[in-house]
């Protein structure tokens, strides 16, 4: 039986197709001899906000302490728990004292409309048991930007009640100073996408060092935090700032080495950079659904972690800070995209993210965050949500 021509060239094309794929066809190999990188046995780890979190006040401290939130986070160790965010840099600290020693500083709120976040003794606690029933260990973001003094440079007066405190008690944790610096731009402490340069932010790079050694300085004094790692500068994806930042940064000297190592005589020991795709739906133009699996989409954070590597291992970078992380990060900013940050189309962002990260010469990459959010691990009733963190044998919560 003859074929009418449609149907004829039909077969053929499809003939010639499978030819062709049968001639592309190759063998594919993964080596697995030599590693590309080794990254931290707490590679991926996690963050909560501190605007959320932080205006708890003794009643609210209970998630702490919820049984099954801890049962969900404890197979996730090890992993690094950074307590930061945006309310860090508006925070009332108020620890126990006496005197002029009281540890009860107000929070300047030099945001028009932010109010500030609550640090006391009931709060710090918290967070330092829930670390060591999970066994996280955790980061504290301290405030950059409303503890400034007339001239300003960071004025460290909260920041030692509160290490007086965790000294007494025996806590010992890591730490980083601010958050997003390159977002907090002059005039004023108004908050804008980026600043224009660098050198517009309230507070510029080589300042911002200079505060980083004031707290080195502090934390090198202290018996229980000596070895303490010191993190940041915690950017918004401003590569320019990070830059200037690691520009300003010292080598360690040789009269420094001559007491400690290479290591702890550097000023920093992680360098941190934060990262979203674009913004949640709760901004103008944010991110649906349908973006999130687009390579144009997930290439974003190929080209700015390749940027971040690159600065990293220049000379400009080389030996100034032991590792690079990725300090803060999620699907899209401003609390994500409602009905897609927790679900399963945010695991082709996840995913990605940590191959390519772990490609990229970076030691930990933190999720952005742990617990009640529309891009958190967890939701509000404590139950996991659609995405889980990371597809592994031992933790795996697929």
């Amino acid at each position: 039986m003859l074929l009418p021509i449609p149907l004829l060239l039909l077969v053929a094309s499809l003939h010639a197709v499978a030819a062709a794929a049968a001639a592309a066809a190759a063998a594919v190999r993964v080596g697995v001899d030599t590693p590309t990188f080794t990254v931290s046995p707490a590679f991926v780890s996690f963050t909560m906000d501190a605007g959320e979190t932080g205006r708890w006040h003794e009643e609210r401290s209970a998630f702490w302490y919820n049984p099954l939130a801890r049962a969900l986070a404890k197979p996730l160790a090890p992993a690094y728990f950074r307590y930061g965010g945006t309310g860090e840099d508006y925070t009332e600290y108020n620890f126990p004292g006496s005197g002029s020693t009281s540890g009860h500083f107000k929070c300047a709120e030099t945001e028009p409309g932010r109010g500030c976040m609550q640090m006391n003794a009931t709060v710090f606690k918290a967070l330092v048991d829930w670390s060591k029933a999970v066994g996280w260990s955790l980061i504290y973001g301290a405030d950059l930007i409303s503890a400034r003094d007339a001239d300003n440079h960071w004025d460290p007066a909260q920041f030692e009640s509160m290490l007086r405190y965790a000294d007494a008690q025996g806590y010992r944790l890591h730490w980083e100073l601010g958050n997003e610096p390159d977002l907090k731009c002059k005039p004023g402490y108004v908050r804008h996408i980026n600043c224009t340069m660098p050198e517009d932010a309230v507070v510029a790079p080589k300042q911002l060092v200079k505060d980083f050694a004031a707290m080195r300085a502090l934390l090198r004094a202290s018996p229980v935090q000596q070895h303490s790692l010191l993190i940041g500068p915690d950017t918004a994806g401003d590569s320019s700032y990070l830059s200037a930042f690691v520009d300003a940064l010292p080598l360690a000297s040789s009269s420094t080495t001559t007491s400690m190592s290479a290591s702890q005589a550097q000023l920093l020991d992680v360098l941190t950079w934060h990262f979203y795709y674009g913004p949640g739906s709760s901004r103008p133009h944010g991110l649906n659904a349908s973006s999130f699996s687009q390579p144009s989409t997930l290439d974003r954070f190929l080209h700015a972690a390749t940027t971040a590597q690159t600065l990293a291992a220049s000379p400009q970078g080389r030996d100034k800070f032991q590792d690079l992380w990725v300090g803060e990060t999620s699907s899209t900013y401003g609390g994500g995209t409602a009905n897609a940050s927790a679900g399963f189309v945010a695991g082709f962002m996840w995913l990605d993210k940590l191959g390519l990260a772990a490609n990229l010469g970076h030691k930990v990459v933190c999720r952005q965050v742990f617990a009640h959010s529309k891009y958190s691990v967890i939701g509000e009733d404590n139950l996991p949500n659609p995405v889980r963190v990371l597809i592994n044998p031992r933790r795996d919560f697929m």
